[in-house]
């Protein structure tokens, strides 16, 4: 969160208490939730494979819905 997720900081620059980050929890150094009464926040801030898999999904709809054109690749 303080690389990536700057924006949530507060006016002082502090940051919301987190009892944890997603790397450690994928990586199962510490659990994602303990409780029920827990919620999972990730912040994504650009990551590549999300602009490529949004980007498949916005191209797909418009094509669907008869608008643009697909544009042949690595022919």
């Amino acid at each position: 969160m303080k690389v990536t997720g700057t924006d949530m900081a507060d006016d002082n620059g502090e940051f919301p208490p987190v009892d944890t980050e997603f790397p450690p929890v994928v990586a199962g150094i510490t659990a994602g939730r303990r409780s029920d009464q827990e919620r999972i926040f990730a912040y994504n801030s650009g990551l590549v494979v999300t602009d490529i898999a949004l980007g498949h999904r916005f191209a797909q709809l418009a094509l669907d819905q008869g608008l643009g054109v697909q544009v042949p690749l690595w022919q």
